[in-house]
């Protein structure tokens, strides 16, 4: 399951679901699709399913659409916490590291994929938490990345 926190589409040839009820059909067929929550409310639900179906994916796009640094006790940090348990896969995407991203997520991830930043902060924060030369990232081709082992 895709869930596309900003509703752009780019998800070419995935069903797109528009309500939480018509994402149980695929679900339960384990199909691919596509759903843009309208609040948190729709996010937690979907983490929450989630972790009570196991082998589920879960991609969530633009991340920082969900999550802040002070983010407590979201259904997505949750489903970080226990994914490994549930037998559920979590990936997140954002552009924005640091201060719009909790600490709780980069300390449940086992990998982070870093694509091209030129953002000061962003680079700063790769080397000073994970080594990642500031120059190497901010000079990767479009559509590569470095894999990061954080620790998991």
């Amino acid at each position: 399951m895709v869930l596309d926190a900003i509703g752009v589409g780019s998800f070419d040839g995935l069903r797109v679901a528009r309500s939480l009820q018509e994402i149980a059909p695929a679900w339960v067929d384990r199909r691919p699709v596509l759903f843009s929550p309208e609040s948190s409310a729709e996010v937690d639900t979907i983490a929450e399913a989630a972790l009570a179906a196991p082998g589920t994916v879960l991609l969530v796009d633009e991340a920082h659409y969900w999550l802040n640094a002070n983010s407590r006790s979201s259904g997505l940090l949750r489903i970080m916490r226990a994914c490994r348990h549930a037998r559920a896969s979590l990936h997140l995407t954002t552009q924005y590291l640091g201060s719009d991203i909790p600490q709780a997520a980069f300390a449940s991830a086992s990998d982070l994929f870093v694509f091209r930043t030129t953002a000061p902060r962003s680079l700063e924060l790769l080397r000073a938490s994970w080594g990642v030369d500031p120059g190497k990232a901010a000079s990767l081709p479009r559509g590569a990345y470095l894999r990061v082992r954080t620790g998991f």
